[in-house]
């Protein structure tokens, strides 16, 4: 009597899996060139970058110029009332964010879309918000330059936007390079550690190679950053 057929194993798609490797190295390629431009904005003096900086540096020096305000009187857009309250906004909303971006969505959706999908995306979004934050840091130093001059909430401001520089200059372009090699890594071996906890990831980084070094130096200076403009807001 013949034998009955063993059960047929379940197997991937080699297709589906080829195209899901293929797609992922797409994304990292995009979110990588994107990093790359941003290295060499900052190494090799892209024209942008030193637009940016120029304005800048003029902006610090003319608000340290106009330091005090003209006009004492509260109604005046111009008294250090005014200023002290546009300073706090816009310091409390840089600090909101970034306790919004690094610390709720970003494990939210580590959480939902798993590390292949989720990778890429914040590699990209981390560009966009290390850009927003920096120019947003220093138009709260301009503002405290103008309203304070060089006092000593001043100088929070001061250390927050040398803090900002750093990250967004040298230490994210720095990490997005090593994050685009790690994931290369990953596509091409095909691990299957996507079941780590959101809270590994948010002190770990995606990685288990030189990533994790880089993305904890990152997350050092963003919380550097965070607690030297909540110390800036205490003192206004």
């Amino acid at each position: 009597r013949a034998c009955p057929a063993p059960p047929r194993a379940t197997m991937s798609n080699p297709a589906d899996d080829a195209a899901d490797t293929s797609n992922l190295t797409s994304d990292v390629h995009e979110a990588s060139d994107e990093g790359a431009t941003t290295k060499g904005s900052c190494f090799s003096m892209h024209p942008m970058t030193i637009t940016s900086t120029l304005i800048w540096t003029a902006c610090f020096a003319l608000a340290l110029y106009l330091h005090p305000p003209p006009s004492e009187k509260v109604d005046d857009i111009l008294s250090p009332g005014v200023l002290g309250v546009l300073d706090l906004i816009v310091s409390a909303g840089i600090v909101g964010v970034t306790v919004w971006f690094f610390f709720i969505q970003s494990p939210f959706l580590f959480g939902k879309l798993g590390r292949k999908k989720f990778v890429p995306i914040m590699m990209q979004m981390t560009e966009l918000y290390e850009n927003t934050m920096m120019h947003a840091t220093c138009l709260v130093l301009v503002i405290s330059l103008w309203r304070a001059g060089l006092g000593f909430d001043t100088m929070f401001a001061v250390l927050g936007t040398a803090v900002k520089l750093t990250t967004r200059f040298v230490v994210v372009p720095a990490a997005l390079k090593a994050g685009k090699r790690s994931a290369m890594e990953r596509a091409r071996t095909a691990d299957a550690d996507d079941a780590r906890a959101a809270m590994e990831f948010a002190s770990e980084g995606g990685s288990k190679t030189e990533t994790k070094t880089m993305h904890r130096l990152v997350v050092v200076l963003v919380l550097t950053h965070t607690a030297l403009l909540v110390c800036h807001i205490l003192t206004i």
